[in-house]
């Protein structure tokens, strides 16, 4: 090491200055003039967390839309619990069940979930295609539907997860409800019912859709429909009793979340087996 002697000129106080402005001319290691440090850049943002199968457990309704405007737009629910598809029904009379039917789906951690429905015994498939939206509520996609005369029927779907037994309630049904009842030989009779706040039916009347002449008619109490299970709008065993006598038995209903489609499979005493179909203005 090599001392450089002060010159014998300088006093004590110019001594002094000169250690002060040696040592500030060589800054901490921390970067800045007397001793301060620069802060570390922030971390990243961790990165968004994926879907689980817990964000799909739980009761879904919604509408399959066809593609084929000639075809008809149908009520269609699903209920996952315990991690498996535990069942299904649309409006159109196709149920899946543990007891009838192969249920199998994917959930992928993206969102996106892939089902496939088939019955054990007879003709009724349901493939689904569909994506969650973030907020974990909503699945919108597509199907191909399979059904008695092996045409598929492809469209979109959407589906909105169930708030519950509070989802659906008696007074969405008030009003004038129309359209008709199809048996299995394709004859077809209209249906006109007129439901109060409680479910009830307050008239209506059964017409021959060819000759337009008045079939049957309901007065006040033909009908109560009460909720069998309010989270997925779904009635059943509904008996609709003619002024004359003759009755129609509605297996199960589905009603969609807006109240504009009540549909299901049922038997009438006279037409036999068929389907329900009825739509509120």
């Amino acid at each position: 090491m090599h001392f450089i002697p002060f010159p014998r000129s300088l006093g004590p106080l110019a001594v002094l200055a000169l250690a002060v402005l040696g040592s500030c001319a060589h800054p901490s290691s921390g970067g800045l003039v007397g001793g301060g440090t620069i802060p570390p850049p922030p971390p990243p943002p961790p990165p968004p967390p994926g879907f689980t199968f817990d964000d799909l457990m739980g009761d879904w309704v919604g509408q399959l839309t066809p593609d084929n405007p000639l075809r008809l737009t149908q009520n269609l629910y699903l209920r996952f619990s315990s991690d498996v598809l535990a069942e299904a029904a649309d409006s159109a009379g196709n149920e899946w069940r543990l007891d009838n039917s192969d249920r199998t789906f994917d959930f992928s951690s993206d969102g996106l979930l892939e089902a496939n429905l088939g019955l054990l015994v007879g003709v009724a498939g349901l493939e689904i295609l569909a994506e969650m939206d973030e907020a974990h509520t909503v699945l919108t996609g597509a199907y191909v539907q399979t059904g008695p005369d092996l045409f598929p029927v492809a469209g979109t779907l959407e589906l909105v997860r169930s708030s519950g037994l509070d989802m659906f309630d008696e007074p969405m049904l008030a009003g004038t409800w129309s359209g008709d009842i199809t048996n299995s030989a394709a004859k077809k009779q209209l249906l006109e019912l007129t439901l109060d706040a409680a479910g009830t039916v307050v008239s209506g009347k059964m017409t021959r859709a060819v000759l337009g002449t008045i079939r049957r008619t309901y007065s006040a109490g033909a009908a109560s429909f009460t909720f069998f299970d309010s989270a997925i709008g779904r009635f059943e065993s509904v008996v609709l009793t003619a002024d004359t006598g003759e009755t129609s038995t509605f297996h199960y209903l589905l009603l969609d979340r807006d109240a504009t489609l009540l549909g299901g499979p049922g038997t009438d005493s006279k037409l036999g087996a068929g389907i329900a179909r009825l739509l509120l203005p």
